[in-house]
């Protein structure tokens, strides 16, 4: 799955309609990045150039993520989402009817789970499969970022793609974490100016 030259000058829907018809937590609306042209079209305008099938996540929140990915790759035959809900108390049963809201029923195939990644016995829940494309934005603690790196690595598939959130220098742990990770594994690591900054891993 390798990622296309020029993705992300693709044209993509606002935020607005990329999230309509989804609950939106009311201090949300007010903060810089969940308007910004550059963070979820740029999920959206991602998972539409690589046309993912299997989408893992872990930091969920209410879902706005979730939504960007599947609504812009289209037809989505797995996803599930994992979260400790200590950011929002109860955020995950909201994420469900935002995700059931764009069209994505919480089934078998799709399933949002309370899981603290945390904890050192933590597992992903998941099916054997191999993940296309993984969303990594849970703890953002040096050791929390990489513990859910080398989490979700071993899953996914050759040629899938990993996307570390908040990844910027001034950042500190997400940062460091994934400098580690990438020299730890060798995969190539792609550095995309999204509002908050990504890394972008490859597996090869």
């Amino acid at each position: 799955m390798a990622i296309p030259a020029g993705w992300e000058l693709a044209k993509a829907p606002t935020t607005q309609e990329i999230l309509a018809g989804c609950y939106v937590y009311p201090a949300d609306r007010s903060k810089a990045w969940f308007a910004a042209d550059n963070y979820y079209p740029l999920y959206w305008k991602l998972a539409h150039a690589l046309r993912p099938e299997r989408v893992l996540e872990i930091g969920v929140r209410f879902g706005y993520s979730a939504v960007a990915l599947c609504r812009g790759a289209g037809r989505i035959r797995r996803y599930r989402g994992l979260d400790n809900e200590s950011y929002v108390a109860g955020c995950l049963e909201q994420a469900r009817t935002n995700l059931a809201r764009a069209g994505i029923a919480d089934t078998r195939s799709r399933c949002l789970l309370r899981v603290d990644t945390r904890r050192e016995d933590a597992t992903l829940h998941v099916e054997p499969c191999t993940w296309d494309l993984v969303h990594v934005d849970g703890d953002h603690s040096y050791e929390g970022c990489l513990k859910d790196l080398r989490l979700v690595w071993p899953h996914v598939r050759d040629g899938g793609v990993v996307v570390a959130d908040d990844y910027r220098a001034n950042s500190g742990g997400v940062y460091q974490a994934c400098q580690d990770f990438h020299r730890e594994v060798r995969a190539s690591l792609v550095e995309v100016p999204s509002f908050t900054g990504w890394a972008v891993f490859v597996k090869e």
